[in-house]
């Protein structure tokens, strides 16, 4: 909106104190380099005046301020503090913002919703109920928050379930145990994590187990990494410095990925589970991406160095590219014998015949 016009600027239309006061503001935001500014000459006169009174004397302001007044008439009147206001809207002095310790703020918060399960590592605010972030950046976005249907729904089943039993941890092992094991059986029978997303089997689970379900992408992200991290332990822990066979194969997937899986095993005399150790996307399928793929599962399965002599057996296909690196391997691994699929060498040779005989 443009301010109402201003009459003539005239020393005596505002007390020498509310000009003081510009005249402070203006230091502030713009040093003492303000007057060189062109577009402060709107109120240099007044201030150079008023810069001449003793403003320490009451007595002589408030005469000065008095004659004054008597020289204004009654259009001028109503424009004597207009002055202060248009000179803050003209000059578009920056704000001055207080900083604000985020480590009370986010205490207050859990302090005034002690009830609706929040916490906090002093960097962010952590709905439990929920299993999500909480922006915290007003106070109004958390009030927002636990007034939603979702997380009323899940304060409600919080509260039947402490009905349940008489001594329980707190809400966010119960919740963190929960999803884990939920991800961790999932995973073990084969059942894909958007599955999740179907409403009847989302009211079953939470009906007959009294847990809010969480969203699939909250397994995804938050639980399945520590559940693989456990796996490739435990295989770890059974192959240990044993000698081992690996097998490597490529395939593409429903969207024509090429992806790489290395599956390995026990030689012992004993029989041993086939293991799926490492799988990637591959950018080509040639001899060079084969033999990355080979050395980062090595890698995985012994992080504190490579046991190079007990690799034992390299067993694959037998296209030309899959030969190729077989001999790089044998270079780095002294023991490696390269096996090529008897089944493989079969199949092209019946694709041969059947190319020569259609008929």
């Amino acid at each position: 909106m443009v301010p109402k016009r201003i009459p003539p600027l005239q020393p005596n239309l505002v007390h020498p104190k509310k000009i003081s006061d510009v005249k402070r503001l203006l230091q502030i935001h713009f040093s003492d380099n303000w007057r060189q500014n062109a577009k402060f000459d709107f109120y240099k006169t007044l201030i150079n005046n008023v810069d001449a009174l003793d403003l320490s004397n009451e007595v002589a302001t408030n005469d000065y301020f008095s004659c004054a007044a008597q020289q204004l008439n009654a259009s001028q009147s109503t424009h004597r503090f207009s002055f202060v206001n248009h000179t803050i809207k003209t000059v578009n002095m920056p704000k001055v913002r207080h900083s604000v310790n985020l480590k009370s703020k986010l205490t207050s918060y859990i302090s005034e919703f002690k009830e609706d399960g929040l916490s906090t590592d002093n960097k962010i605010l952590f709905c439990n109920l929920c299993q999500c972030a909480v922006s915290s950046t007003q106070k109004f976005l958390v009030q927002q928050h636990i007034t939603t249907s979702k997380h009323q729904a899940n304060k409600q089943l919080n509260s039947k379930q402490r009905q349940l039993f008489l001594t329980q941890p707190t809400t966010s092992n119960v919740r963190s145990e929960f999803n884990i094991d939920l991800c961790r059986s999932l995973i073990s029978a084969d059942i894909p994590l958007y599955k999740l997303k179907n409403k009847v089997f989302r009211e079953f689970l939470e009906k007959y187990t009294q847990h809010t379900i969480p969203d699939e992408s909250t397994l995804r992200k938050t639980y399945a990494p520590s559940i693989y991290d456990e796996t490739i332990q435990k295989i770890r822990d059974e192959i240990k410095d044993s000698s081992i066979w690996v097998s490597i194969d490529e395939t593409p997937d429903k969207e024509g990925r090429l992806v790489g899986n290395v599956v390995i095993g026990l030689l012992s005399e004993q029989y041993s589970e086939r293991i799926l150790l490492h799988c990637d996307v591959l950018e080509k399928c040639n001899n060079k991406t084969i033999v990355k793929l080979f050395n980062e599962a090595m890698g995985i399965l012994w992080p504190k160095g490579i046991m190079y002599d007990n690799v034992l057996f390299f067993i694959s296909d037998a296209a030309p590219y899959m030969v190729k690196t077989g001999q790089a391997l044998s270079v780095v691994y002294p023991k490696l014998t390269h096996f090529t699929c008897v089944a493989h060498a079969f199949h092209r040779v019946a694709e041969v015949v059947r190319d020569n005989f259609l008929k």
